[in-house]
């Protein structure tokens, strides 16, 4: 998918096998990268695949693929402007990768909740989040992360330049 290619089929594949195999977290990881690829045509489908993995996420008990699945379920509701819901599964998901100390994704969740925070118009939340999430993934040399703390920092400056009138 990051190459351009159409995952969604090779993902609808990976459930079915997953299903008929019994490996809840396999089958749960799968319907939650479907939920964020899915193509446009079947966009009403984000939520409830997203819902669906985390809810496999949880009975397989597996906490890695639960961040994984409740990140994605934030995505889903970000794409329908669903904001509050969009950032509760990314504080969980966040509260998560915390506990388990997976810092690369930690920086992720806290991008995206200060993705989110923008999107509520709470620019300082916004600054202060996507900063945390800078230094985390600065740290640790993951310069995807770094792009996406700068990408919200950069929409930051742009919604503050915009409501000061000075664009």
């Amino acid at each position: 998918a990051e190459q351009g290619d159409d995952a969604a089929g090779f993902l609808e594949e990976s459930r079915r096998c997953a299903r008929d195999a019994g490996a809840l977290a396999i089958e749960a990881l799968a319907t939650s990268h479907l939920a964020v690829l899915i193509p446009a045509d079947r966009r009403d489908e984000m939520v409830p695949l997203g819902e669906e993995s985390v809810v496999l996420a949880r009975a397989a008990g597996n906490r890695w693929i639960l961040a994984v699945a409740l990140n994605n379920l934030g995505e889903a509701f970000r794409e329908i402007g669903d904001v509050p819901r969009a950032m509760a599964a990314h504080e969980e998901a966040y509260e998560i990768r915390l506990e388990m100390g997976d810092m690369s994704r930690v920086a992720l969740s806290l991008a995206n909740l200060g993705e989110m925070a923008v999107a509520a118009g709470d620019l300082a939340r916004a600054r202060s989040l996507s900063t945390e999430a800078l230094g985390h993934a600065e740290a640790i040399g993951d310069r995807r992360h770094v792009s996406f703390a700068l990408t919200n920092l950069g929409w930051i400056v742009r919604s503050d330049e915009v409501h000061l009138g000075n664009c």
